[in-house]
């Protein structure tokens, strides 16, 4: 009995083997006859070519030379108030040329600012007194250098940047007995050089949701609006975005 069932199941699978060696249909998963077959990283990596856009909401973070959190400043990061936490607000638009590179546009509008009475009461800052606002408007130009997914598949693209952008921004002052004029000390259009790193994730509907930090080199020393200590140190700050976007895919046939 065994063996004829056994002959059975290779007769069976013998005379049905087309139906287990059967190529698939030249139907494309766009779904256009007489187009190659779409492999589901195909379908992935065609998404990485074209435009974007969307907005970006976040934080805004200075790094100057007023403020701190310790008694004496430390480097970037970690010398953040982050009571002084601000807004960030933009728009962008990328367009991808390829599965690693892409050229992104934005404005943004961004307020920073700090304060002595943060600082530690340890502190030569804390007896200074002073505190800072500054609203920043940046138009940039960054390219983006994207992480290959020749071995992930996943629709998530990790990239790093950098680029240009013009900075006009406009600080106020206070000390321990009010506001302080600072208009002849700071010049309000800057260059500065944004660089960061990022992610984002596209859904099959084309939305996409990221993240990306974006600190800023600048070339002024008068974000906070004073230079109490002259050197080759220079003020900063940077953003951390999320950021929502919709690709706009390209019609078939184009």
């Amino acid at each position: 009995m065994k063996k004829i069932l056994f002959f059975a199941a290779i007769i069976f699978l013998f005379t049905n083997s087309s139906l287990f060696g059967q190529t698939r249909p030249n139907i494309p998963i766009t779904g256009v006859p007489g187009q190659p077959f779409t492999s589901l990283r195909e379908v992935m990596l065609s998404k990485k070519r074209g435009w974007d856009a969307g907005i970006m909401i976040g934080s805004a973070h200075s790094l100057a030379d007023i403020g701190g959190n310790r008694n004496a400043s430390r480097i970037l990061f970690l010398d953040l108030q982050w009571q002084a936490t601000g807004v960030h607000l933009g728009a962008f638009a990328r367009y991808r040329f390829s599965e690693l590179f892409a050229l992104n546009g934005g404005i943004s509008y961004g307020r920073i600012g700090g304060a002595d009475s943060l600082s530690p009461v340890t502190s030569s800052r804390y007896e200074r007194g002073y505190y800072f606002e500054n609203d920043l408007y940046e138009i940039s130009l960054k390219n983006e250098l994207y992480l290959p997914q020749r071995f992930l598949n996943i629709p998530i693209d990790f990239y790093a940047f950098a680029g240009i952008a013009a900075l006009y921004h406009d600080p106020s002052l206070a000390g321990p007995d009010g506001p302080i004029d600072i208009s002849d000390n700071y010049v309000p259009v800057q260059f500065v050089i944004p660089i960061g790193v990022g992610f984002h994730y596209t859904s099959e509907n084309n939305f996409k949701i990221g993240f990306n930090v974006g600190w800023r080199k600048t070339f002024t020393d008068h974000l906070d609006g004073t230079a109490p200590t002259p050197g080759p140190a220079k003020d900063s700050y940077f953003y951390n975005a999320i950021n929502l976007g919709y690709y706009f895919s390209p019609k078939l046939g184009k």
